[in-house]
């Protein structure tokens, strides 16, 4: 999903020509790309946003999971992010995750997609050792 502040993402702006051009720029991509436009999410508050980040929060945890649901069973690994957690409780154990593990951050280099490739492989392993605990 995309959760984002870019206000060219928002279909229910009064229209303009720029704005139309833009929305129907958009959904070209998204027929193109197959992407379902309810994987797209404009969180901004104020009409005139201007930041350009979204964080990280508990909130887009439960709408991501609202989305897509938590299968049965599901155990999930993080890191001790401030998302993941709200008033000390695990925010995805709340969601419906049957377990939720926690790795240190000593190992966060080796789990993160955006840092290597050992993101599944780390992954597996330090959740095989959890589960033989």
């Amino acid at each position: 999903m995309l959760f984002t502040y870019n206000a060219a993402f928002r279909c229910d702006r009064n229209p303009t020509s720029l704005r139309a051009a833009q929305v129907e720029h958009l959904n070209e991509c998204l027929k193109k790309y197959d992407i379902v436009p309810e994987r797209i999410v404009y969180v901004g508050i104020d009409p005139n946003e201007t930041r350009k980040y979204v964080t990280e929060s508990p909130e887009l945890l439960r709408q991501f999971f609202q989305h897509y649901g938590v299968s049965q069973g599901a155990v999930v690994l993080s890191d001790n992010g401030k998302s993941f957690f709200e008033q000390g409780e695990s925010v995805l154990l709340n969601l419906g995750f049957q377990k939720h593990e926690c790795y240190p951050a000593a190992v966060h280099h080796y789990l993160s997609p955006n840092d290597n490739r050992l993101h599944g492989t780390a992954g597996m392993a330090h959740l095989r050792h959890q589960l033989q605990r």
